[in-house]
């Protein structure tokens, strides 16, 4: 979807100044961007612009001329490759094209999961963990994980306490091995961020155990990216400044530089370099 040309077709029809649209959600220059496709909105000011413009996220959708019907198959597979994806835009993408699909428990729920992922850093951890709490009580309930709940699953873990965390992870590693062999990106995710809540409690043993585990599969998965994750994350257990500095260079090489970004956020958050001793 257009969504700026959307905005702007809707804003126009409404008789609407740009001031007038942007009054208390967003400043006049951003609705010019926005109208003109080079700034991206986030889901919840497109949630704000269209109750301003007195429509619903899917009547918006009939004002962009080159959208198109959205099955509920093609968001499923869309949520599915969303994982490896760094940029945040995708995310609020993808939660505008779930608004254009009949509501269901499966939308439903990508809905809630997204939404708290995405809110993350800007809202308080106990309020996102009773948001996403529904999700997990009904997945709870399942004995055998969908393709779809594992993936469900993987952006959750960062609302559960470590333990628990890698309770869930070790059942959603049993699921793939069983059920679903062909998902190792996913299997890996899973190593991924389990070894990241580890590195926060500076639990350098448990870390460095799956840590090692993803590193083996990054390497037979060819994601190069990945590998110099593992390796910068097992460097900074280590408090080796100087291999941190060579893997981030390499990292750089790969022309990624949201990944690039967030891995040098995560170093200075995790700050074993600083001279924190690991359990």
């Amino acid at each position: 979807m257009n969504i700026g040309y959307a905005i702007k077709q809707a804003r126009i029809s409404r008789h609407m100044t740009q001031a007038e649209l942007a009054a208390g959600i967003v400043s006049r220059t951003s609705i010019v961007k926005i109208e003109q496709g080079h700034q991206d909105p986030s889901f919840n000011t497109v949630e704000k612009i269209v109750e301003r413009l007195g429509l619903s996220i899917a009547e918006l959708y009939a004002y962009d001329q080159s959208s198109r019907v959205l099955t509920y198959n093609q968001i499923l597979n869309d949520f599915k490759n969303l994982f490896n994806s760094t940029q945040i835009n995708d995310v609020n993408q993808l939660l505008f094209k779930i608004e254009q699909v009949p509501s269901n428990q499966t939308m439903d729920n990508i809905k809630i999961v997204l939404k708290a992922f995405i809110d993350v850093d800007v809202v308080e951890m106990a309020d996102l963990k009773k948001q996403i709490d529904p999700v997990w009580q009904s997945l709870q309930k399942i004995d055998n994980w969908s393709e779809i709940d594992l993936f469900l699953i993987n952006y959750m873990l960062y609302f559960f306490e470590t333990p628990i965390a890698e309770n869930i992870v070790k059942h959603a590693l049993k699921c793939i091995d069983l059920k679903y062999p062909h998902l190792l990106s996913l299997k890996n995710a899973f190593l991924l961020n389990l070894s990241y809540l580890y590195l926060k409690e500076h639990n350098s043993t448990y870390a460095q155990y799956y840590i090692s585990r993803s590193l083996t599969l990054s390497k037979q998965l060819k994601r190069f990216d990945l590998v110099y994750i593992n390796k910068i994350r097992l460097m900074l257990i280590d408090s080796n400044s100087e291999a941190v500095e060579h893997y981030l260079q390499q990292l750089a090489l790969l022309d990624d530089n949201d990944l690039l970004q967030g891995m040098i956020a995560e170093i200075d958050q995790l700050s074993y370099l600083d001279g924190n001793e690991a359990k």
